[in-house]
């Protein structure tokens, strides 16, 4: 079987080549690039469906660490009330004893 893709690629002395050969091989060439692109664009595809799978489990794991660190700064916050107030009884407590001195 003749290679129509060959004849397209190569110079036009091999053979003799017909227009009509040339073109097919052409046609051919062209064929094979849309293949070739058709694929690659299938590749996008799974590449843009896997990059949104991957940016929405993301976001859910962000929302997930936000409502985490806003619970430890609500324990934070009150640690820091109950030390206040701790020191504020402690300093009552000293006033009123050098008070009675």
């Amino acid at each position: 079987m003749v290679d129509f893709r060959a004849y397209s690629r190569n110079a036009f002395e091999v053979n003799n080549p017909t227009v009509e050969t040339i073109q097919i091989g052409a046609m051919c060439r062209i064929a094979d690039a849309t293949e070739q692109m058709a694929t690659n664009y299938v590749q996008m595809q799974r590449d843009l469906e896997y990059y949104k799978w991957l940016a929405k489990s993301r976001m859910k794991e962000c929302e997930r660490l936000k409502h985490s660190r806003a619970g430890y700064m609500a324990a934070l916050t009150k640690l820091r009330r109950q030390r206040i107030s701790i020191e504020s009884a402690e300093r009552r407590q000293e006033l009123e004893e050098t008070d009675d001195e």
